[in-house]
């Protein structure tokens, strides 16, 4: 899969997604309860219900993203490629309403900064924030946000 990089035009939703109603997805760590509270705010403070969702873990995760098994990273796999680290961030904080929109104006920070920061936490989100032993969805998710292997496929490919 092809690695994207967010520019300055990049921090804003891509309208063409939007009117093409072409899914953004996000994928994060199943184990992480960090990872789930992040879900339920990105579906809480959304502008409009446009991104769906998948665990790493998944067959999704492993078909999209198969180089971030590691799950030190969320990943947003988009049409033009994946968006990993505080670029992803950067990114969704595109689709929320504000003020938390106002949040996509990190990109503006050295990318270093950024990344650095993210991995920070990374380091001690399951110990501070717990981890499950079971890959798991956050409670109270609507299964129409989440993203299938089947979605992905066309129906030529569903049916080999």
């Amino acid at each position: 899969m092809v690695h994207a990089e967010v520019s300055f035009h990049g921090i804003y939703r891509d309208e063409h997604l939007l009117v093409n109603k072409v899914p953004v997805i996000v994928l994060f760590d199943g184990h992480c309860h960090l990872c789930h509270w992040a879900v339920k705010f990105l579906l809480k403070n959304e502008r409009h219900p446009l991104l769906k969702f998948a665990p790493l873990q998944s067959e999704v995760g492993r078909t999209l993203a198969p180089e971030y098994q590691s799950l030190n990273t969320v990943v947003v796999s988009r049409p033009q490629g994946l968006l990993v680290r505080s670029d992803a961030l950067v990114f969704l904080a595109s689709y929320l309403r504000m003020p938390w929109a106002l949040l996509r104006f990190a990109y503006y920070l050295p990318n270093f900064m950024r990344d650095t920061l993210y991995r920070l936490v990374d380091q001690v989100r399951y110990p501070l924030f717990g981890r499950s032993e079971v890959c798991s969805l956050p409670t109270g998710m609507d299964e129409n946000r989440l993203v299938e292997l089947n979605d992905l496929l066309s129906p030529e490919q569903l049916e080999r």
